[in-house]
C-alpha cells in the first residue's frame, strides 16, 4: 500500500494534502497520518527525520485499513458443483449453494439433488456465479486469474476421493474440473473451499494454502451420502 504526495510548497518540497494511493496485495493493518510543523525540509521521507530539525507534530491519527484480496472477493453468490457418473449419464448429483444478498445478509441456501452411487466414478464441474450481474465468475477466474486461485474438496466420507484434473499456467492444481471416486456406502460432509492468493504449490491442504496471506473467497459445506 503506497502513498505518493503530489503537491509541493513554494520551495518544491512535498506538502501532502494531495496524494496518489496505490494498493498492492490484499491485507490488513494500520494507516497513520502525521502532520509535522516546522520540521526539517527536505528530509528522507520519514516522520523521524522531519522531526529531527526541531519540528513538532500538529496532529497524528491512526486508522485501521483493509485492502481486499482481488476483484472477485464477495462477488460470488452462487456455487454449483455438478457430478456426472462416467458410466451412466443419467446419474447426476448437483451440490448448489445460493446466497443472493451476499455476506452479512440472510443465510445462504444449500441444496443437494441426490445421493452418490457406491463404487462409481464421476466427472465434476464447478461453477461460480454472480446472479445479480449475470456473470460467470468461475470462467473469469479460469481465464484471467487461475494462478491466484485454488479450489479444495474436503470430505470425511471414507472412500470418497476428489482429484483435481485442471491446472493453472504454472501447472499447479486449479480445481474447476475433478475426477471423483465413490467407495463404499457412507454419509458425512463435503466442504468446497476457494482460496485466493494462497501459497502455490502447497501440500494439498487449505491450511497450507492459507499460510502465506491467502484468503477464502467462499467456503461451503454440504451433507453428502454414498449409497
Amino acid at each position: 500500500l503506497e502513498f505518493t504526495t503530489t503537491d509541493v510548497d513554494t520551495k518544491s518540497n512535498p506538502l501532502g494534502f494531495d496524494t496518489d494511493v496505490t494498493t498492492g496485495a490484499g491485507g490488513t493493518g494500520v494507516l497513520t497520518i502525521s502532520v509535522v510543523h516546522e520540521g526539517k525540509k527536505p528530509n528522507d521521507g520519514t516522520t523521524q527525520d522531519a522531526l529531527f530539525g526541531g519540528g513538532t507534530t500538529d496532529i497524528e491519527a491512526t486508522f485501521n485499513v483493509t485492502v481486499e484480496h482481488g476483484e472477485h472477493e464477495e462477488e460470488i453468490n452462487q456455487l454449483v458443483y455438478t457430478l456426472t457418473n462416467t458410466d451412466n449419464s443419467a446419474d447426476v448429483v448437483t451440490f448448489k449453494f445460493t446466497d443472493e444478498d451476499g455476506e452479512g445478509g440472510a443465510d445462504g441456501i444449500s441444496e443437494v439433488s441426490g445421493n452418490l452411487t457406491a463404487n462409481a466414478t464421476y466427472e465434476g464441474k464447478l461453477e461460480l456465479l454472480n446472479l445479480e450481474e449475470g456473470e460467470d465468475i468461475g470462467a473469469e477466474i479460469a481465464e484471467d486469474d487461475a494462478e491466484d486461485h485454488e479450489i479444495f474438496y474436503i470430505t470425511n466420507v471414507a472412500g470418497l476421493q476428489f482429484d483435481t484434473t485442471d491446472v493453472d499456467a504454472n501447472s499447479n492444481p486449479l480445481g474447476f474440473d475433478t475426477d471423483v471416486t465413490a467407495g463404499t456406502a457412507g454419509t458425512g460432509v463435503l466442504t468446497i473451499s476457494i482460496v485466493h492468493e494462497g501459497k502455490k504449490p502447497n501440500n494439498g491442504t487449505v491450511t497450507d494454502a492459507l499460510s502465506e496471506d491467502g484468503t477464502t473467497d467462499i467456503e461451503v459445506t454440504f451433507d453428502v451420502t454414498v449409497q
